[in-house]
C-alpha cells in the first residue's frame, strides 16, 4: 500500500507523534506511538521518521526507548507489522543517539541569498577579462 503525504496523512502523522509526546516521560509512550501508528498503517518510511524524531525527544526527556522498551519489545516477532517496525525503529534511534559524535538532525536552514551568489559559477575565461 503506497500512501501520498497529503495533509491529512501529515495530520495523522503528527497526532501519532502527538500522542507518545504527551506521554513521553512515562513508560507507555512507546506503546502509545507503536499503536496510532498500527491504526494508521504507518509505512515502515513514516514510521521511521515519527520513530526518529520521538526517539530524540524522549531521550531529552530523559527517558529513552532503551529504558522503556524491554528486549521482547525488539526481538519477539509481533504478528502486526507495524507495532514490531515501531519498537525495532525506536531502539535503532535511541541506540544511534548513544554514539559518540551523535545528536539530534538539524532542521533544515535554506540558504542565505548572498551564499548562492557567491557560489554561482564563473563562466570559463570571465577571470582573464579585465
Amino acid at each position: 500500500m503506497t500512501h501520498v503525504l497529503d495533509s491529512e496523512r501529515t495530520e495523522a502523522l503528527t497526532g501519532a507523534a502527538s500522542a507518545a509526546i504527551e506521554a513521553i516521560t512515562g513508560s507507555e509512550w512507546p506503546t502509545l506511538l507503536a499503536e496510532a501508528l498500527r491504526e494508521i498503517e504507518a509505512t515502515w518510511q513514516e514510521s521511521a521518521e515519527v520513530c526518529a524524531d520521538i526517539a530524540w525527544q524522549a531521550r531529552t526527556a530523559e527517558n529513552s526507548a532503551l529504558v522503556v522498551l524491554t528486549p521482547e519489545h525488539v526481538t519477539v516477532a509481533s504478528p502486526d507489522p507495524v507495532i514490531w517496525r515501531t519498537y525495532r525503529h525506536l531502539d535503532l534511534d535511541a541506540t544511534a543517539a548513544t554514539l559518540p559524535g551523535t545528536a539530534p538532525p538539524a532542521p533544515a536552514r535554506p540558504t542565505p541569498p548572498q551564499c548562492r551568489a557567491a557560489a554561482a559559477p564563473v563562466p570559463s575565461g570571465a577571470h582573464l577579462a579585465r
